[in-house]
């Protein structure tokens, strides 16, 4: 959420309107994840954390080895990661295992360090919003691949203007990944619109400033 409101009435039977910025949202929930940690996770016993700390050790040289590098006499099984996936997970299973397993937990922590990022630079500030000629159309794919093939890996979303079937779409807003905000900058040349081709059809682009909405006639009224 980018900011959210709430309404409370004053003596004057007006309605006075509280917006709360995402900045403000985060910083209000900031206390409570570290009462978490302080109340949850700094309490534990020692074996609670140690005993799943060594498995997770095992499990990680498991992965990262070429070669298996224990004696499956002696350990195999690893019980409390078992408790907790429900599932028959074993060093062997790990280690043959341990390339896809090392595309899944990259692609996890880069998803947890967007969404960490998601609380420093909200979506708006990270859009560039897009026109397009009429009667020269471009699709998603034209977006995708031409900001894809120039800056690499960038895209989080692309939102066309949702129109009827046989209709063409005439803006789009891009949305690029947390880690990538700069490219915004470099794309736009430090001014504030520039223009280019995708496919010899012309394009549009500035940075997304999104639309307040029109005040109702007491609002105004109040204001």
């Amino acid at each position: 959420m980018a900011s959210s409101s709430s309404s409370k009435p004053n003596p004057d039977n007006e309605t006075i309107i509280v917006t709360v910025t995402q900045h403000e949202f985060n910083q209000f929930h900031k206390i409570d994840r570290i009462l978490f940690t302080r109340l949850v996770l700094l309490h534990w016993p020692d074996p609670s954390l140690n005993d799943p700390a060594n498995e997770a050790i095992l499990a990680f040289n498991c992965i990262k080895s070429d070669h298996f590098p224990y004696d499956a006499n002696i350990i195999g099984v690893l019980p409390l990661t078992q408790s907790v996936t429900q599932k028959c997970v074993t060093t062997h299973y790990l280690h043959e295992n341990r390339d896809e397993i090392f595309d899944d937990a990259n692609e996890l922590l880069r998803s947890i360090e967007e969404e960490r990022m998601n609380n420093i630079v909200p979506r708006d500030e990270r859009t560039i919003f897009l026109t397009f000629s009429k009667g020269y159309p471009i699709s998603e794919a034209e977006v995708r691949d031409y900001f894809s093939r120039r800056f690499g890996d960038i895209i989080e979303g692309i939102y066309m203007q949702e129109v009827n079937l046989m209709e063409q779409p005439l803006y789009a807003r891009l949305v690029v990944r947390s880690n990538a905000i700069n490219v915004i900058d470099v794309f736009l040349e430090g001014t504030g619109k520039v223009k280019f081709c995708i496919n010899r059809k012309h394009v549009w682009a500035w940075k997304y400033v999104r639309k307040s909405p029109s005040p109702s006639p007491g609002r105004l009224a109040f204001m």
